[in-house]
Order: structure tokens, then C-alpha cells, then sequence
């Protein structure tokens, strides 16, 4: 089993990339510097689409936000945004975008407002019920 130097996962022998997050699992050379020429394109791209996949939840998680507390007669889009907020938040912390600087951290600062909305929305929507119904 070959144990990955980036995040410590174990690999098959014959595996050539980490199953976990992607890297090469020969970009060292025997000095325990990195290799030149090997790069790890595959885990690049999986936080760049990480990155702008919780940008883009983040957003519409806040526009669904606003608009259930704006809109007379869309309340129950607070839902939505919840959800899309909660969604981009656990791809945020999923690839750790909390440690990034750039895209990574205004997609965890937009998910995490988003999600933030969502709970405002969901007690006002549960004290509204709770004044309608006493």
C-alpha cells in the first residue's frame, strides 16, 4: 500500500493517483522534495470547481434568501437558500476552502452567509407560526 504524502490515504501498489484527493503518488523524489515536471493538475481542478461551486451556491443561496424576506408572498424561498447556503458550506469545508485565500475563502464567506439567512428566515418563519397560531 502506498500512503499518499498530501492528505495520507492509503493506495493500491499499482495506483498512480490518490483516490482520495487526486495528487500523484510519485511526485517525490527520493530527497522528499517534488519531482520536477509532475504536477497535480487533477486536485488543482478539484479545488478550483469546489471553489466556484460553493461561490455559486453562496449566491443563490443569499438572492433566495432575500427574496423570501422582500418578496410578499415568496416566504417559503428561505428554503431554497437554506439548502443551497448548507450545500456550498459542506463543499467549502469538504476541500477546506477555509484555508485558502482568493476564491476558495469568498465561496466559504458566501456559503456561510447564505446558510446564516437561511436559519434567520427559518426563526422568523417559526415565530410567525408561533404569534398566527397562540
Amino acid at each position: 500500500m502506498h500512503t499518499c504524502p498530501y492528505c495520507g490515504y492509503p493506495n493500491n501498489d499499482e495506483a498512480v493517483y490518490c483516490s482520495q484527493c487526486g495528487r500523484r503518488l510519485d511526485a517525490f523524489s527520493p530527497n522528499g522534495l517534488p519531482a520536477p515536471n509532475q504536477t497535480a493538475k487533477k486536485a488543482d481542478g478539484k479545488a478550483d470547481l469546489a471553489s466556484v461551486s460553493s461561490i455559486v451556491l453562496g449566491i443563490v443561496g443569499l438572492i433566495f434568501d432575500g427574496f423570501s424576506f422582500f418578496a410578499e408572498g415568496l416566504w417559503s424561498l428561505f428554503i431554497i437558500g437554506l439548502i443551497c447556503g448548507v450545500l456550498g458550506l459542506c463543499c467549502a469545508i469538504r476541500n477546506k476552502l477555509y484555508k485558502q485565500k482568493g476564491y476558495g475563502m469568498a465561496g466559504f464567506v458566501l456559503s456561510l452567509l447564505a446558510t446564516i439567512g437561511g436559519v434567520i428566515m427559518t426563526l422568523l418563519f417559526v415565530l410567525g407560526l408561533i404569534l398566527v397560531f397562540a
